[in-house]
């Protein structure tokens, strides 16, 4: 059986998903939009 995850489990968690939001928002701006907007 699965432990829930201690604080230390959650706050890596939120920190993935923050950088991988960064990651997205770097990669969208760096490129031009294909329909060239």
């Amino acid at each position: 059986m699965r432990t829930p995850p201690d604080n230390g489990g959650v706050l890596f968690s939120i920190l993935m998903t923050i950088y991988s939001l960064n990651q997205l928002f770097l990669s969208f701006f760096d490129k031009p939009p294909i329909n060239g907007i």
